[in-house]
C-alpha cells in the first residue's frame, strides 16, 4: 500500500523515471523507476497489472500471468 495517487497521475505513473508529486512523499524516496520495470517485465510475460487507488488511503497493484502452457520450454539455472 502506498498513500494513494491523485487522478492526474494514474495515466503516467508506468512512464520512466515519474514519480507523484515529490512535496506528498517526502518520507519515500525512490528513482521513478519501479513501476516501469514491473510493467516491462509483466508485458514480456504476457500478463496485466491492474491499480485501485484511493488518494490519502493507499493504492494496490494486483498483477496477473498466464499459466505456462503444455509445449513450452522451462529452463532453470544450474548452479
Amino acid at each position: 500500500m502506498g498513500i494513494g495517487i491523485p487522478e492526474n497521475e494514474i495515466q503516467k505513473i508506468f512512464n520512466r523515471f515519474h514519480k507523484v508529486d515529490a512535496a506528498r512523499n517526502r518520507n519515500v524516496n525512490g528513482s521513478g523507476l519501479g513501476l516501469s520495470i514491473v510493467k516491462k517485465v509483466i508485458d514480456l510475460h504476457s500478463g496485466a497489472i491492474t491499480m485501485d487507488s484511493e488518494l490519502g488511503k493507499g493504492t494496490i497493484f494486483s498483477i496477473y500471468l498466464p499459466k505456462q502452457q503444455e509445449g513450452t520450454i522451462h529452463m532453470q539455472n544450474k548452479k
